[in-house]
Parts: C-alpha cells; structure tokens; sequence
C-alpha cells in the first residue's frame, strides 16, 4: 500500500467533525440572525398600532422555536468540538512521540515530520498550533464583539419593550447572556492562547 506522505496527500482524521461543528455554527448563526429580524419586525408592527397586535403577538411566539433551535444548534457544535479536540490531541501526541493512541493518524497535517519523534518535536507542534490558533482566534475578535453587542442590544431591547408574556420574555432573553457568555469564553480563550504562546516564546 503506498503511504499517503509519499503521495504528498494531506489527510486529518478530525477534520469530519470540525467541519460538522462550523456547520452547526454557521446554521446557529443563520437561526439567530431571523430571529433577531423576526423579533424587530414585532417590535415595528407594535408601533404602527393599526390592529397588528395579533401578528406581532405570534411572531414572538415563533420567535421563540427559533431561539430553542439556536441553543440546541450552539450544543451540537459544543459537542462537535469537544469530539475533534480529543480527536487532535491523540493526533497531537501520536506525531510528537510516534505512539498509536488515536484509532486513524494524520498525514501531512503537522509540518515537522523531518524531525525526530520526542519531547523537542512536541514543542515545535505545540508552539505551531497555539501560533495558529492565537493569530486566527485574535482575528476574530473585533467581528465577534461587534456581532454580539449589535444582537444583545437589540434582543434586551427589543424584549423588554414590550412583552408580556413572561414564558417568551425569559426565552428572549436568554440569548443575550448566552452571546455575552459566548462572547467572554472567546476573549478569555484567546488572552489563555496569548499567554502560552509568550511562554513559549
């Protein structure tokens, strides 16, 4: 059988359920920016006050299977992640030792092969992942913040303006302190990412 680094062909064993996490993300994100429509388009017909009570009045309720559809869609990436993390950390330490603890071992996925398996070798890896990691994650940060201010601000907002229903009111509400808790966990991870790699440095 030819060997994949021979054929120079990149293969990572966790890459399936990476990219059903940043599925589920991006559907958690379509989800929540409808709702957020949804929700101001509610707001707007309470407003105009020519008898859209009713409709604006159900629009908050099937706001609310949105809302549930976007949390349950935030665990299935959580878990997602969670799966492929412990995937790449046995990927991780099979390359950096050259033992056989995941079920499938990468191919040309780390870019220090020419070195010998051990400790040193465990280093580069480590410092090439955290430098990875830390660049795209500080990247994201001024998008992710934005993002999150504009969504918290319109979904208290907009709930607390007029809801009367306390159900709906407490499931609206649930999404800004979820994206704000959301929001937290990134800029911490990405401040832990920062001092590793200083350390490293």
């Amino acid at each position: 059988m030819i060997s994949l680094n021979i054929l120079n062909i990149k293969h990572v064993p966790f890459k399936n359920a990476f990219e059903k996490a940043k599925l589920s993300d991006k559907l958690a994100k379509v989800i929540l920016w409808i709702s957020t429509a949804i929700l101001l388009t509610a707001f707007i017909l309470d407003k105009i006050d020519n008898g859209f009570e009713i409709i604006s009045s159900t629009l908050k309720s099937i706001n609310c299977f949105f809302i549930l559809g976007y949390l349950l869609l935030i665990f299935i990436t959580d878990f997602y992640f969670f799966n492929s993390s412990i995937q790449k950390r046995e990927d991780f330490i099979d390359n950096s030792f050259g033992t056989s603890f995941s079920e499938e071992k990468s191919h040309n996925y780390f870019t220090n092969d020419n070195l010998n398996s051990g400790i040193y070798k465990m280093g580069v890896n480590c410092f090439e992942n955290i430098l990875f990691t830390y660049n795209i994650s500080k990247a994201m940060i001024p998008k992710i913040v934005i993002q999150s201010a504009i969504i918290v601000l319109l979904f208290l907002g907009l709930a607390l303006s007029g809801m009367n229903n306390t159900v709906v009111l407490f499931i609206h509400i649930s999404v800004p302190f979820i994206i704000i808790i959301q929001t937290f966990r990134h800029v911490l991870f990405v401040n832990r990412m920062n001092k590793v790699y200083e350390n490293f440095r």
